[in-house]
């Protein structure tokens, strides 16, 4: 039906999501805790970025935490036109492993902390996955044929289980309840981020095919999460990353309220800070003993849906002929970016 389709059905599920929100999600912020009026200093976007840099290791780890995601971005952006560039893949094949690099990132993100951490320590899951994410993206770019290049997909892919141990150290250097905020403030960089690889490494791509060097993005990725790396080493100290404990799950807990709410009818106990999503939610993301790494894995890998939001796009535009796959490296500024 054309690439039109695709942007109602987004529409759609938008509606129904905010639908489901106003009508069934309960507010979880008691009256006794309201302010009468909002206070803009700290309402402002840009001024809560400062909660991320009020410790060393959290200014650490939200670097690292950053760098890395602006090579996964550039990854996502140029995955589609670079197959087609280089393998000669048609639409199937390139939306068809960017669906896959996606289920393996959510699962990654979901089981890696919960099954690597008793084993090696949550601090070298973060080392070592920023590592062989790195590695993962000079093979990509040296790949010399697709089935290589797939294998460092879907191993770099694997690798991504070190980012909710590094949102768990952002998470953990707040101060009580702000951990909600923090994190808020580290998604309000993310975004950022993104806008700043779909440009860049589209523009690196392009770049890199007059010069010979069509892996370029890929190169410059692996430069930024190597720099992740040396900052997270240099800036986060080695206990910096909390274990498995039921104080830890609870700084998750103001995160969670908003996938519990959908969930399930809330338990007041103490106002907010006390407020526990019931059901499913509850025993994974408050109380259940998870460390932070573990339990913000859980919902980060519910988020990977995006990757393959963004190949539905990608491939309905390709077929129907109004951008091609080679949009980017033409110049085109298509901003399908994956839906957040």
């Amino acid at each position: 039906r054309g690439p039109r389709a695709v942007f109602a059905t987004a529409a759609a599920v938008a509606a129904v999501s905010g639908a489901l929100i106003l009508l069934f999600g309960p507010e979880t912020l008691p009256p006794s805790r309201r302010r009468d009026r909002v206070q803009w200093a700290r309402a402002n976007p840009f001024g809560s970025v400062q909660r991320l840099a009020r410790t060393r290791a959290g200014a650490g780890a939200a670097s690292a935490f950053l760098l890395l995601w602006l090579g996964l971005n550039g990854l996502q952006t140029n995955l589609y036109n670079y197959t087609a560039y280089r393998y000669g893949w048609g639409p199937v094949a390139g939306v068809g492993l960017q669906a896959a690099s996606g289920c393996l990132l959510a699962a990654s993100n979901a089981l890696g902390p919960r099954l690597l951490g008793p084993l090696v320590g949550q601090r070298r899951v973060v080392r070592w996955g920023m590592a062989a994410f790195g590695a993962c993206m000079v093979g990509m770019a040296a790949a010399p044929t697709g089935a290589a290049f797939a294998g460092a997909v879907a191993a770099a892919s694997l690798a991504t289980c070190c980012l909710p141990g590094l949102t768990g150290i952002v998470a953990a250097q707040s101060p009580g309840a702000e951990g909600a905020a923090t994190l808020t403030a580290l998604d309000s960089m993310a975004t950022l981020d993104r806008l700043v690889a779909y440009k860049g490494m589209s523009r690196a791509f392009a770049w890199g095919i007059g010069a010979g060097v069509p892996g370029t993005p890929f190169y410059l990725g692996a430069a930024c999460v190597a720099l992740g790396l040396v900052v997270s080493e240099v800036l986060v100290p080695e206990d910096a990353i909390p274990e498995p404990s039921k104080a830890a799950s609870a700084a998750v807990a103001p995160v969670s309220l908003r996938l519990g709410a959908l969930l399930g009818p809330p338990r007041r106990e103490a106002g907010w800070r006390g407020a526990r999503p019931s059901a499913l939610a509850g025993p994974l993301l408050s109380g259940g003993g998870l460390s932070v790494p573990e339990a913000l894995g859980a919902l980060q890998a519910a988020a990977c849906a995006n990757a393959l939001t963004q190949s539905g796009r990608r491939a309905a535009t390709s077929q129907d002929g109004h951008a091609g796959p080679m949009a980017h490296i033409a110049g085109v500024d298509s901003s399908d970016g994956p839906a957040k």
